[in-house]
Parts: C-alpha cells; structure tokens; sequence
C-alpha cells in the first residue's frame, strides 16, 4: 500500500496541441505525428503484404498448380515476371493508398523534404515486405493447412517487429540487448531511418550518408530474401 501511495505522488506535466498554438509547435506537431504514421506504416505492410501476397503466391506452389504450369506453352521466364508484375502493381497501389492518405492528413508535412524522405524510405521497406512474402511463401507452400500457417506467420512477424523494433514501442526507451536482436530485422532499419529523419533540422545534410545506409541495409534483406526464396523454391 505504501508503494502504491508513493506512486501516485508523482506527477507529470502534459502539452496539449492546440489550434491556436504557435507556429513552431504546430510545425513539430506534424512532424511527430507524420514519423508516428510511417512508423506504424511497419505492421501495416507486413501484416497486409505477407498474409495477401504470401497467401497467393502460396496457391501458386501448390505441387499441382506448379506441375499444370510448367506443362503449359507459357515460358517459365515470363510466368514468373507475370507474377511478379502482379504482386508489385498490388504493392505499389497500397503503398500510394497509404502516400495519399497521410497527403490528405497533413499535407504541409509531406511537401517538405522530410516527407520526400519518408515516402521513399516506405517505398523501399514494402519491396522489401514482398521479398519477405516470397520467402514464406516457398517455405510454407506444400505445408498442410499452409493458408493457417501463413496467416499465423503473418501476425507473428508483424506484430513481433512492430513491438521488438521500435514501431509500437519507440526505440529510445528500449533496451540495447532488445535492439541488438532487433537489428537482425529490417524494419529496424526502417524505423531508424524515419527516427534519424524526425531528428533533423530543417537544412541538415549530414546524415544523408547515414540515411542511404539504412536504406541500403533495407535493400540487401530484400535481395536476401528473394534470393531464399528462389532457392527453396528450386530445391522443392
């Protein structure tokens, strides 16, 4: 009971924005918030991408699906970038769902270099949200009941990085042996490339390097991915 006396003695100064608040905390109030979005972005992606594009790329290395296929005149070339073409016009119409929804909520915020930064950063993360998709998709395709098991898998893995690697949980407040395990991931990367971002000021240059960094980092899970994915699906 004392301790629950000595807890409730403490207190905690709130800012509430405010229509008629100064410009300078309305500017840092977009800014948080436009951060807090793509943050969030990160279980949007992997929960949607995974379990759709996973779910259909799933069916179509079902055995007796493949074997139709490849006995058909279709060149196996063009049926795998017919595919691909696919899941990326998918990807693509989502991820500028999301772009025009965050235009329509703050679009002071997205005009500016920030939000230029932001939108490329999610862009490169949904590619690589896809390549993810492809892996667990070769992984589980033959499995019984794969459909359960993607599904499962989808809400395991987005709802794992969204707390382990700062989306839900900011990365300031979480533990260093949390984000050493957390940097095995890339939506690590992703969400400290948007924390980098939030971070500058309005003319900073100097983490441009460290910014294409994270985004390179981004870009070899992706290529990693695909790369498993093309090798389990040929030793299938």
């Amino acid at each position: 009971d004392s301790f629950v006396q000595e807890d409730l003695q403490q207190s905690a100064s709130v800012s509430l924005y405010e229509k008629g608040s100064s410009f300078h905390e309305s500017e840092q109030f977009e800014r948080n918030s436009l951060t807090t979005f793509f943050n969030y972005l990160t279980y949007m992606f992997l929960a949607i991408v995974v379990l759709s594009v996973g779910m259909v790329m799933g069916e179509f290395n079902r055995v007796e699906v493949r074997m139709r296929n490849i006995v058909s005149p279709l060149h196996s070339i063009s049926y795998n970038l017919q595919l691909l073409l696919a899941n990326l016009c998918f990807c693509i119409g989502l991820w500028l769902f999301f772009l025009i929804l965050i235009f329509l909520i703050l679009p002071a915020a997205m005009k500016t270099m920030e939000g230029f930064l932001y939108a490329c950063n999610s862009l490169v993360f949904m590619i690589v949200c896809l390549g993810l998709s492809y892996l667990i998709a070769a992984l589980f395709s033959n499995v019984r009941h794969s459909e359960d098991a993607i599904n499962g898998i989808a809400n395991i893995i987005s709802l794992g990085s969204s707390f382990l690697c700062g989306a839900f949980v900011p990365q300031a407040i979480l533990s260093s042996d949390v984000l050493m395990a957390a940097s095995f991931t890339p939506a690590y990367w992703y969400i400290r490339f948007n924390n980098e971002v939030s971070a500058l000021s309005a003319h900073a240059t100097e983490a441009i390097g460290s910014l294409l960094g994270y985004m390179g980092i981004e870009i070899l899970f992706g290529i990693t991915f695909v790369v498993l994915a093309m090798a389990v699906t040929k030793s299938k």
